[in-house]
């Protein structure tokens, strides 16, 4: 959790036992007390095949806002150094990371930096795998919000957004990509889970699972007939990349006058 105490975004992590008794010292385990600041965009935290914890979140301690990861053991041991792993440098806004651990017990990362999307992935022992500067998803418009999936041994499919027009209300599409373990694309194009816009700029991070078979579903409500009344609509992708749900996906409730939300 962020611990507000000294006036500062202090990082604290506390572990349980089966009765819900700390097992670590009572004002949990400081991992960061470096500068943040005076507000937050987003965080995330796993858990790795060695039970160990895996956690990135975003602060000012460089004066840019940068994504660092911590991976700290099931014993309270900070394995990638006291200050964790930096993933970003430079004046870009770096913001939302989300994360994920391959079967292969690898982490990798993503999140936004302005206008493009950036992964890394981390070897257990805290080598960067993909260059120091990771891997960018640009183009002429901006890319957002990314979310991770691990998939095979050692793979993850990315879903993102593309925007265009103004960021207040930007017409908003929905893609995936799924990376090999080297960091290649393994489809020979990106997954349209939906184009049909309507998504606003508050709706963000998606419900986003495995079918079993290593392709995934995703759920979503958007307004894209305009008529202000939001729609849930629900998208299978298979394993190859496959739109198996028609295109721009299933619409799951034709309740008339009704907003149907998250």
């Amino acid at each position: 959790w962020f611990s507000n105490e000294s006036g500062n975004y202090n990082v604290r992590l506390q572990k349980l036992d089966l009765l819900g008794n700390p097992l670590w010292e009572e004002e949990g385990l400081m991992v960061s007390d470096n500068p943040a600041m005076t507000w937050l965009t987003d965080w995330d935290m796993t858990v790795d095949l060695e039970d160990g914890v895996v956690l990135t979140f975003q602060d000012i301690r460089n004066g840019d806002n940068d994504v660092f990861a911590y991976k700290i053991s099931a014993e309270g041991e900070f394995i990638w150094g006291e200050d964790g792993i930096e993933l970003s440098t430079g004046p870009a806004f770096d913001a939302a990371p989300k994360i994920c651990i391959t079967a292969s017990n690898n982490t990798i990362i993503t999140w936004q930096a302005d206008e493009v999307v950036i992964l890394q992935k981390i070897s257990p022992g805290g080598d960067k795998l993909w260059g120091d500067n990771g891997i960018t998803l640009s183009g002429s418009n901006t890319f957002s919000w990314p979310q991770l999936l691990p998939v095979g041994l050692d793979d993850v499919i990315l879903k993102y957004f593309e925007d265009s027009g103004v960021i207040w209300a930007p017409t908003r599409h929905v893609y995936a990509r799924r990376y090999d373990a080297d960091g290649n694309p393994a489809w020979a194009d990106d997954a349209i889970i939906s184009n049909a816009g309507g998504i606003s700029a508050w709706t963000q991070v998606f419900p986003f699972i495995n079918d079993g078979e290593d392709g995934f579903f995703i759920a979503w409500h958007d307004d894209r007939d305009g008529d202000n009344h939001s729609s849930t609509f629900v998208q299978h992708i298979s394993a190859d990349g496959e739109v198996l749900l028609g295109d721009n996906g299933t619409e799951a409730s034709t309740q008339f006058n009704r907003h149907n939300f998250y």
